[in-house]
């Protein structure tokens, strides 16, 4: 565990994206948020300093539901300050006579593709190459919200309750650096139970994630054998 100061600058390796609190600039990562240093794996590191209210970051994932319509914008609550401005065109093949026709409600993911403190964000439904990526509307599922702290945890595939639950039946998860966590699986109970124990995870120490993630799935499992 580290913890690091606003203008510290820092030694990292392999790193593959900086999430909030860390800033590249000449070539030197520098930290601008006092908190703790975290590898969410991949070489992606950010600063766990305990915000509430989500700050966009550039090229971040973000989960986002539409609220309406501005010009050729979808404006979409991302859980911060200012709604963001989604393109029509922001989607992988989009055009005038071929593009998503999402409603208020509509869930998406997508990829901040605009932040600067002056400006409100933008986001795109695509990757920086064009494509698609993963991005995109959301159908079906359920949607959570957690903590940024424990959203940013959840990137990591080894993370107890993903490694638990995936060998217990299959489902799709889609997370949010901004605290929003889609979830769909082929039973309403599947999603509810893994739903569940992600959000009682939310502020419980880390070592003890793997007795509430085993007291989860017994639960589980005696409701399907009562079934």
């Amino acid at each position: 565990m580290t913890f690091v100061l606003p203008g510290q600058t820092l030694e990292l390796e392999d790193v593959s994206r900086l999430g909030p609190g860390l800033l590249e600039i000449n070539n030197d990562i520098l930290c601008t948020k006092t908190g703790i240093l975290r590898n969410a794996g991949a070489g992606r590191y950010y600063v766990d300093s305990h915000q509430k209210r989500y700050i966009p970051s550039l090229n971040e994932p973000v989960i986002g539901i539409v609220t309406g319509k501005a010009g050729e914008n979808y404006k979409v609550d991302i859980k911060s300050a200012h709604s963001a401005y989604l393109s029509f065109f922001a989607f992988e093949g989009a055009t005038k006579r071929n593009k998503p026709n999402l409603q208020n409600q509509s869930i998406v993911f997508a990829r901040v593709s605009v932040a600067h403190p002056d400006m409100e964000p933008e986001i795109e439904c695509m990757g920086t190459t064009g494509f698609s990526m993963g991005f995109g509307e959301l159908k079906d599922g359920f949607l959570i919200q957690i903590s940024l702290e424990l959203s940013r945890t959840l990137f990591d595939s080894k993370h107890p309750i993903l490694q638990a639950f995936s060998s217990t039946f299959p489902f799709e998860m889609a997370v949010g650096m901004n605290g929003l966590v889609w979830i769909n699986a082929q039973s309403p109970r599947d999603i509810i139970a893994l739903s569940n124990c992600i959000k009682e995870a939310d502020g419980y120490p880390q070592k003890h994630l793997q007795s509430l993630t085993l007291r989860h799935l017994k639960q589980y499992k005696s409701q399907m054998d009562t079934a």
